[in-house]
């Protein structure tokens, strides 16, 4: 279930929505985490991978996604930060409500997608400087 806060005004992804002085959030959820409204009315309800990468990248950010993973592995037993999990169930729930047929394994595999897209165009970024 979807819950509307008023939160204090700060800029957020590059957007100020103000409502009276505040910026309204959305609980994602039953969790704590929250995100602008306004942003979360805008993702794309249509597609079930494009809503979940999207709603990831509100969530979590390009910068962490780019370096973090599901479960703190990466690839050859590497380390790499963990997902918060409270902000993976939270995207996970919040899938689940508008994709109701969906499957946790269908949402944590387009997560860990999500996570390695953002790495890739990182370290390839990263190599053109």
């Amino acid at each position: 279930m979807l819950h509307v806060k008023l939160c204090s005004s700060q800029p957020w992804y590059g957007y100020n929505y103000k409502a009276s002085g505040k910026l309204a959030q959305v609980s994602l959820g039953n969790s704590l985490v929250q995100v602008p409204k306004r942003l979360y009315q805008r993702l794309s309800g249509r597609r079930m991978s494009l809503f979940t990468q999207k709603l990831a990248t509100l969530v979590l950010g390009r910068e962490t996604l780019a370096k973090a993973t599901l479960t703190g592995k990466g690839k050859k037993g590497e380390l790499k930060e963990q997902l918060e999990p409270e902000k993976n169930n939270a995207i996970i729930d919040a899938v689940r409500e508008r994709f109701p047929n969906t499957e946790v394994a269908e949402i944590r595999a387009l997560l860990r997608r999500n996570c390695n897209n953002e790495s890739y165009k990182a370290s390839s970024n990263s190599s053109q400087s």
